[in-house]
């Protein structure tokens, strides 16, 4: 039996064996991130986006005494479950719908949107962003702040 065995282990190797383990230790906190984001996906699309309902009652049990507030997002959540279910926003719910991103920020400064309309343009019409919507023109031919440009293969795709 031998009693005084010594291994000896090269630079190099040693050196390969460390990134392999390295490699191994990041590959494993990467696979749980990557299923806690399904599981996150899964749950927001499952459960809280299924309907506007379930995304109301969900934002409520989050602020539990903001119930003006829960109003106030019964539009912005109606048009994050249509889109998350590939629908359009509910008819019932299209009236609180808040002015798309591109327009909000000139609106509330009376930007040139809001010049546009005093000088007789008339804005795109409101509607859900779908496949098959083509763009959001002014009718006198300008630039409203966005195109949606139908793609074959996926939804449309905003360019500002």
């Amino acid at each position: 039996m031998a009693a005084d065995v010594t291994l000896a282990l090269a630079p190099a190797d040693r050196e390969r064996l460390r990134k392999l383990k390295d490699l191994r230790k990041d590959e494993e906190v990467w696979e749980y991130e990557r299923q806690h984001e399904r599981n996150k996906r899964r749950y927001l699309g499952d459960d809280v986006l299924k309907s506007v309902g379930t995304a109301v009652v969900w934002w409520l049990a989050r602020h539990e005494n903001e119930i003006e507030k829960a109003v106030d997002m019964i539009g912005p959540l109606a048009r994050i479950a249509a889109a998350a279910n590939g629908e359009e926003v509910p008819e019932l719910f299209r009236h609180l719908l808040v002015p798309p991103v591109g327009t909000r920020s000139e609106a509330t400064a009376g930007g040139p949107i809001w010049k546009r309309i005093a000088q007789g343009a008339q804005p795109p019409r409101a509607g859900p962003l779908r496949p098959g919507f083509s763009s959001g023109r002014w009718r006198d031919g300008g630039d409203a702040g966005y195109t949606l440009k139908r793609n074959s293969t996926t939804s449309p795709s905003c360019m500002t």
